[in-house]
């Protein structure tokens, strides 16, 4: 009985220590893209979407509401 509640609290702080020392891996600055309120699409959209950085007619953008 001894070696089993020995083996559970081995475990049990294994686990614990592991949680502790492990990065947080999903976020990475990489893949994070920026993103910018359109005043024309009035939506929060990223840097290679917005209308304004394209020149393009914003009544064509996908995004417009």
């Amino acid at each position: 009985m001894r070696i089993i509640i020995i083996l559970l609290v081995v475990a049990l702080v294994y686990i614990t220590l592991k949680s502790l020392f492990t990065k947080n891996t999903k976020k990475s600055s990489g893949d994070i893209k920026a993103i910018k309120y359109c005043k024309y699409c009035k939506a929060y959209v990223a840097l290679d979407e917005l209308c304004s950085a394209k020149n393009n007619d914003y009544k064509n953008c996908k995004n417009y509401k």
